[in-house]
């Protein structure tokens, strides 16, 4: 077992330590922008079992939507629980710097913004799109489904290699509300600021987040056309039910909150927060047990990863997955991987899905990944 040691160190922003090693192959970023609480780990130390989590401050746990091989441009990215040399950890205005050999000098700064960096879409996949959403629907009307997720993979080539400290200044400034997260390996790197909780440990409380149903921000500000729309209110009730009866597997005392609507930067979704008390699984069953919900897969839940399997052409990747901290003492919190994309040299993979119910329409959805896919475009250009 490796022993950390603590040295001080203050910084203006933590980034300024994920940008200390951008010489290293891999590192991880996640700032939570409610708790105001960061984690940066940096320079692999090794993989890990389940069993080894009490051993380490922190280790870092990821995996792809679906298990197995991976398309390109996933192929190196698969299930692992990891420990970090380095860890620079912000909670309750406190910092602290663990690790395991020698220390680095983290020099401060201020990062600056992206800007002018141009976007060139070149893929089109509109027309794609839509046939799924038909087909999904056809799968409904035959009562084989109830939702499904149909995502979209959009590639972009950028007029120079982009820059992930600037692209996570710019989605903390421009995302409150979510979690700003990157993971960085052999060359790529996996970011963005997703809203979505798949389940948080903490002593004997689990809790997890029914989140679905979308509205333009702009055209709705307050959320009351999103919380009245029966469409909507249809999809996020899907997810909110089943999530609650597999929690209720495991105990009879499911707490669940009032449904609210949740803005954020451009869109406003419907969310309900649910908990159990449990003695017996760890976060990782936990994230077993639940991950996908019917917030990114679909209802029921076999048949519509078998379709999505099938149909959709690309590999979604670490895009919908959890990833996120769990401590020595297996709390933790792990986030659903959306409003999201991976950088590789001069391309850009974004991704963005809809929930497709018997009363969508192919164009709406299609809309409504569009207006998902501006979190991904803004900060690249620096646009609030």
């Amino acid at each position: 077992m490796p022993t950390y040691h603590e040295k001080s160190l203050t910084l203006a922003s933590p980034l300024a330590f994920w940008a200390a090693f951008s010489d290293t192959d891999e590192r991880v970023f996640l700032y939570d922008t409610v708790r105001n609480e960061w984690i940066v780990a940096c320079e692999r130390l090794s993989a890990l079992s389940q069993e080894d989590i009490s051993n380490f401050p922190y280790v870092f746990y990821h995996r792809p939507f679906f298990n197995g091989h991976q398309k390109s441009p996933w192929w190196d990215f698969s299930e692992e629980l990891i420990a970090f040399k380095h860890l620079f950890i912000v909670k309750s205005g406190e910092q602290r710097y663990l690790y395991t050999d020698t220390p680095r000098d983290i020099p401060d700064f201020q990062s600056e913004m992206a800007h002018d960096v141009h976007l060139q879409r070149l893929s089109n996949d509109e027309a794609d799109f839509k046939r799924l959403v038909t087909k999904i629907q056809k799968e409904i009307t035959a009562a084989k489904l109830v939702k499904v997720v149909a995502a979209r993979e959009v590639i972009y080539k950028t007029s120079e290699k982009l820059d992930p400290t600037k692209i996570l200044t710019n989605l903390i400034a421009q995302n409150p509300k979510t979690t700003v997260f990157a993971y960085e390996k052999s060359g790529k790197c996996f970011l963005g600021a997703t809203p979505e909780l798949l389940v948080e440990k903490s002593g004997t409380e689990i809790s997890t987040m029914a989140l679905a149903g979308t509205s333009d921000l702009a055209q709705d500000p307050q959320g009351k056309n999103l919380s009245n729309d029966a469409k909507n209110a249809k999809e996020q009730s899907i997810v909110a039910n089943e999530i609650k009866q597999r929690l209720a597997t495991f105990g009879d005392n499911v707490q669940i909150s009032e449904r609210e609507p949740l803005q954020l930067a451009n869109v406003t979704h419907l969310k309900q927060t649910l908990s159990i008390e449990d003695t017996t699984h760890g976060l990782l069953d936990w994230t077993k047990i639940l991950h996908p919900t019917p917030a990114l897969g679909g209802e029921p839940n076999q048949v519509a990863l078998e379709l999505l399997q099938k149909e959709e052409a690309f590999s979604r990747g670490m895009y919908g997955a959890p990833l996120g901290f769990i401590n020595q003492h297996g709390d933790g919190r792990l986030w659903v991987g959306i409003r999201s994309a991976l950088l590789a040299e001069n391309r850009l993979y974004a991704y963005a899905g809809a929930g497709i119910v018997a009363e969508s329409q192919a164009e709406s959805e299609f809309q409504e990944t569009e207006l998902k896919l501006q979190t991904i475009e803004r900060a690249i250009h620096g646009n609030k």
